[in-house]
Order: structure tokens, then C-alpha cells, then sequence
């Protein structure tokens, strides 16, 4: 009966162990952080020049900006958000249609609308693979 219950409060001691482990927080990046990360990845991307990748940075980070505050306003209601956030991407697309040239406005959306069709193709292969699985 000792042996039981030793055996039983280790496995205790190890799950409470491993779980201790698993709720590690990422840390939130900040607005300046993601506009930046953004603005880099496509200056590499599309060639920017100083110039355009600083326009595309505060672009990028009044759209960030607002968006926090409308959602902040809906408190996460993206439904009743919906029309604000159209809004906002509009006056985002302007700003970066504004910020880049032609050439580089004409790929930055062509490259946005590949990469949403793979990320689409994608979920829907994954959605297929689950319910061929049963889950």
C-alpha cells in the first residue's frame, strides 16, 4: 500500500512537473515592433529603398494603431468592428499605395494575395486531412 501511494504521488510530482513547463507566455510584440518586422520583410521582399520602407513603416503602424483601437471600442466584436476595419484598410491601402512606387505597390499585392492562397490552400488541406481522420 506504501508503494502504491509513493508511486502514485511521483507521477503526481511529475505531472504537476510537466504541465509547470508548458505555460510559458510569449511576450506580446508592441505596434513599432510589428510595423517594423513587417516593413523589413518587405523591403527584402520587393527591393525598397530607404525612403519607401520608412513610408510603408508608418503605414504600417498607423494601421496597427487603429485597428487596437477599434478593436478596444467593440471589445473584440469583430462583427460590429467590421465596417471601421474596412475603413481603416482602405485608408492603409492609400497610404501604402502612396508610400511605394507603382512597380512595388502592384507586386507587395500580387505577393499578398499568393500568400493568402496558399495559406487558404493550406487550411482547407489540413481541414480535409481531420475529417479523414475522424477528429
Amino acid at each position: 500500500m506504501k508503494k502504491m501511494i509513493f508511486v502514485l504521488a511521483l507521477m503526481l510530482g511529475f505531472l504537476s512537473l510537466s504541465n509547470a513547463q508548458t505555460k510559458v507566455k510569449k511576450e506580446k510584440k508592441t505596434s513599432e515592433v510589428k510595423a517594423q518586422e513587417r516593413a523589413s520583410y518587405w523591403e527584402k521582399e520587393l527591393g525598397l529603398s530607404a525612403d519607401e520602407k520608412q513610408k510603408f513603416y508608418d503605414a504600417k503602424l498607423v494601421h496597427i494603431n487603429k485597428r487596437k483601437e477599434i478593436m478596444a471600442k467593440y471589445a473584440k466584436d469583430r462583427v460590429a468592428a467590421k465596417p471601421e476595419l474596412k475603413e481603416s484598410h482602405k485608408v492603409f491601402l492609400e497610404s501604402v499605395k502612396a508610400a511605394l512606387t507603382p512597380e512595388h505597390f502592384e507586386a507587395w499585392k500580387s505577393k499578398l494575395k499568393a500568400s493568402r492562397a496558399a495559406k487558404k490552400a493550406s487550411k482547407a488541406v489540413d481541414e480535409e486531412n481531420a475529417t479523414e481522420s475522424g477528429e
